[in-house]
């Protein structure tokens, strides 16, 4: 896709929120464990083999699918209930664990008058909200979409309901499923690691807001592939 010599297709700028706006990844395995015992009712490999395979998606799958692999059987509707229960309180309890990676407040100032800016996370939407409030962050957003609404679904709505066509998107994550999700939609996707918890690889990725904002700038010289 490409941006038009003094015209950016960018309408709207949409952000992954775990890992690509905020820390949260330590917090997140911890709740994990937290609720399904590791180390204490269940074995600690067995459960870090399971976040290795599933920690990526929402905790509803994710706890749902590690107890299949753990037990070799899907749990009940309410084990299912009671793992994401002590999961999300556990998180909740250590929400102020949760930091926010620098440059966002420098990138709002660059383009918040420019491109609407807006979250789309695996994470259930009131809590991001709530982090949003808590990190004084809130103010910079559009719109905010979180679980039960999928990222894909997110971006699909987005498109409608501005009425925007796929150049008008650009989508940042910093996982290569969050570029899959943008593919599938037919979006354009740059991949944001400030954490470097992508540390097996450098290419293609950026390492701050201040290197995306860089990168948005370099579109809005000229026409160039995104």
């Amino acid at each position: 896709m490409t941006a038009e010599l003094g015209r950016p297709a960018i309408v709207a700028v949409v952000f992954d929120f775990d890992g690509t706006l905020v820390d949260s990844s330590a917090i997140k395995k911890n709740s994990f464990m937290h609720a399904l015992g590791a180390g204490k009712t269940v074995d600690q490999d067995k459960c870090e083999q399971a976040y290795t395979a599933h920690g990526t998606i929402n905790r509803i799958r994710l706890l749902a699918l590690s107890f299949t692999d753990i037990y070799s059987r899907p749990p009940s509707p309410e084990e299912h209930e009671e793992l994401v229960g002590a999961y999300t309180a556990y998180f909740r309890a250590h929400m102020d664990q949760v930091m926010l990676f620098p440059g966002l407040s420098e990138f709002y100032a660059k383009f918040g008058d420019r491109y609407q800016l807006m979250i789309s996370s695996n994470a259930p939407r009131p809590e991001i909200a709530e982090l949003c409030d808590k990190l004084n962050i809130s103010q910079y957003f559009t719109r905010i979409y979180g679980h039960p609404v999928g990222k894909a679904e997110a971006l699909l709505k987005i498109l409608a309901d501005l009425e925007l066509t796929q150049d008008n998107v650009l989508y940042i994550g910093d996982r290569v499923e969050d570029g899959i999700v943008a593919d599938s939609v037919g979006v354009a996707f740059f991949r944001l690691d400030p954490g470097f918890h992508s540390a097996s690889t450098t290419e293609g990725i950026l390492r701050s807001l201040s290197e995306l904002a860089d990168t948005i700038t370099g579109l809005e010289s000229g026409v160039q592939s995104l």
